[in-house]
């Protein structure tokens, strides 16, 4: 995930973890697995932050008073990703993203991003970026569903041509 431009390019980004539960727990604990899926993906950990909310809010995933501090925080210690542990829709992505000011990815685009890296093969490497973005897909069109939900329509055309 090392991003830049110019003499930066190898810089590592600064990341703040976001976790959210529906109850308070050991917070130590929690962030250890995505912590260590960040600094693997080859990022630099500032700071990680908790929440607590039963159900996600729809359009931003965090409520809206954890998204206010979770902005000063991305200000204050110039963070470059906020790295949700859980699974977002693409609208609740593209909304954080706008309310936050930077980028905004959850744990699948995470392990997807360390998937590119660790490539050896060509095939491995296209693999690898072909799904990472049918999963970008629909943030960048703004779409509220997944691809893979209108890939089955793809599979199964491409089936019925084949046969």
């Amino acid at each position: 995930m090392a991003s830049g431009s110019g003499s930066d390019w190898c810089k590592p980004e600064r990341v703040l973890l976001v976790r959210q539960q529906a109850f308070r727990s050991a917070i130590s604990e929690d962030f250890a697995e995505i912590q260590g899926l960040a600094v693997a993906a080859g990022s630099q950990v500032v700071c990680h932050i908790s929440a607590v909310r039963k159900i996600p809010h729809p359009a931003t995933f965090l409520g809206s008073g954890k998204v206010l501090e979770i902005t000063e925080l991305v200000k204050k210690l110039a963070v470059d990703v906020v790295i949700l542990d859980h699974n977002a829709t693409p609208v609740q992505e593209r909304n954080l993203e706008q309310a936050l000011h930077c980028r905004v990815i959850d744990r699948t685009r995470l392990i997807l991003d360390i998937f590119a890296l660790r490539a050896r093969t060509s095939e491995a490497s296209f693999r690898s970026n072909w799904l990472s973005l049918t999963i970008s897909l629909p943030v960048w069109l703004g779409v509220g569903h997944t691809l893979k939900d209108s890939a089955v329509g793809w599979v199964s055309v491409a089936q019925v041509r084949h046969n």
